[in-house]
């Protein structure tokens, strides 16, 4: 283990007690053991100080730090300046990884001296249950080779790794070189890490393997209290356009940058929960924050799909109610789709029951006659044996 780089894992977290103890039984189980689990406990009301206290008690490869709530950009900054290792990663608290993900992407980075290992991921829906891999969290398609950089499809590179923390891991030195910080917001705050991390990076190399499980449908994340800080994600895409304007990076990453703003600013809107926030938002937005973020002057052919490029066109011309009805009769139409089509899906799965049943009916059927003609054949041939018994028999006696 001491020949191993340090891997320092940073994991902010807020009233996590529910989850974190998996999140952190999925770290301290990795077969990298030389790591260090940097928790930041971001003013947690709930049982959160005690469990991390008692994880910190029994290994101490686990540490913990303490600040008044100021979100996961601000928590995870604390983590950075604290952590010790070779190499970074960061996990949510309500989110956990397969034992051999630092191993796999440890061991990729060494072979292949790239900045960072990018990770797809699987989603697991509380709801539901059931892990499923995300297709579209790191889009192979669009950067077939083992290791990449930006310049190889300019356009993909913010859609096809994304700005999520938890589905990298990167080097420090790479991380303290090009001072690589969040934005200490409370949402999208991992935006101006990620985008400029992957437009630095000297080499992206990329895992095959889904090994992080990132957990939604909870209702406890920071994204169920996003009404709080509706226009963060503003703030977010301004500062990122910025950044690509002061390093002449604009134009090279104008497509890649306007479609992810585009997509950013539907999510963010059309997510979330009260009326007050969605018309602050789209009323921001349609009154000069898009035409701020370059969305509204953009020639409509740099939008990678119609869905972004409709989005700009409503922002042109729909009020904030006008576009809400729109997005109702949408989600309504998806509905009655989803609705016809599950319908159709149960009459098949009925059909095939019953041809089924009919199947299997007709097997006992035939076994039944099967069985029948057997007993028929058997008798006809048992008829002679039991014949030349009687004569021998009647033999027997006679000759006695």
């Amino acid at each position: 283990m001491a020949d191993e780089p340090l891997v320092s894992v940073v994991v902010p977290v807020f009233n996590a007690e529910k989850h974190l103890g998996q999140a952190l039984d999925s770290l301290l189980a990795q077969t990298h053991g030389n790591l260090e689990v940097i928790c930041v406990d971001d003013g947690s009301t709930d049982g959160t100080p005690q469990l991390l206290a008692d994880y910190a008690s029994r290994d101490d490869r686990v540490r913990v730090f303490n600040q008044e709530n100021a979100g996961p950009g601000a928590a995870r900054n604390r983590g950075i300046e604290r952590a010790r290792g070779d190499y970074l990663y960061f996990l949510d608290a309500d989110d956990w990884c397969d034992p051999s993900l630092l191993e796999k992407a440890v061991a990729l980075l060494e072979r292949t001296g790239a900045d960072i290992a990018a990770l797809p991921h699987c989603e697991f829906d509380e709801r539901y249950g059931v892990p499923l891999r995300a297709s579209w969290s790191i889009l192979r398609d669009k950067f077939p080779a083992e290791v990449v950089t930006w310049r190889d499809n300019p356009d993909w590179v913010l859609e096809s790794f994304g700005n999520f923390p938890w589905n990298k891991v990167l080097r420090m030195n790479f991380v303290r070189d090009n001072h690589l910080r969040y934005q200490e917001i409370h949402l999208t705050e991992d935006l101006m890490f990620c985008a400029p991390a992957l437009v630095l990076a000297k080499g992206i190399a990329q895992l095959d393997q889904a090994l992080v499980y990132h957990r939604k449908g909870t209702g406890e994340n920071t994204m169920a209290g996003k009404d709080r800080h509706p226009l963060d994600f503003l703030s977010a895409f301004l500062a990122l356009k910025a950044w690509l304007e002061e390093r002449g990076l604009y134009e090279p990453l104008e497509v890649a940058y306007l479609n992810w703003a585009a997509g950013g600013c539907q999510y963010n809107l059309n997510t979330l929960n009260t009326y007050d926030a969605f018309k602050l938002v789209y009323d921001t937005l349609a009154r000069g924050g898009a035409r701020d973020l370059g969305l509204i002057d953009a020639d409509p052919a740099l939008f990678q799909s119609d869905r972004n490029r409709a989005f700009v066109e409503d922002l042109r011309h729909l009020t904030a109610d006008e576009y809400l009805f729109s997005l109702y009769a949408t989600t309504e139409d998806i509905r009655q789709r989803a609705v016809y089509r599950a319908a159709v899906r149960l009459d098949e799965i009925r059909d095939l029951k019953n041809r089924l049943a009919k199947a299997e009916k007709d097997a006992k059927a035939g076994a039944r006659a099967k069985k029948s003609a057997e007993y028929r054949v058997g008798r006809a041939v048992c008829r002679l044996p039991r014949k030349i018994q009687r004569i021998a028999r009647d033999f027997r006696k006679g000759r006695s």
